[in-house]
């Protein structure tokens, strides 16, 4: 069984973006907004996350804050560089 493949996922991940920031930040999507870049990689929308999901997704947060040199900070607004939030379709269709 195949599974599809996004390029532009796969262009990403294999290019050399990165961060060069001493501050990496991120925010939770608490209103459904969805990732900011989605369309980067075809999402069609994304949902908020459960309160399991949230506290799993800032332990590991913190977790990485300690493994790299770059610090890693929740931030409440539009501006994070990440934002943590569920594809409202499977995985497999991204």
């Amino acid at each position: 069984m195949s599974v599809p493949v996004n390029q532009a996922m796969v262009d990403t991940i294999a290019g050399d973006d990165h961060w060069d920031s001493a501050t990496i930040t991120y925010a939770i999507d608490l209103e459904g907004q969805g990732a900011k870049n989605q369309s980067d990689f075809g999402a069609p929308a994304f949902h908020s996350i459960s309160s399991a999901d949230q506290l799993a997704f800032e332990q590991v947060a913190r977790l990485w804050d300690e493994l790299i040199a770059a610090s890693i900070v929740e931030v409440t607004n539009s501006n994070a560089n990440i934002t943590v939030g569920a594809p409202t379709c499977s995985v497999a269709a991204l």
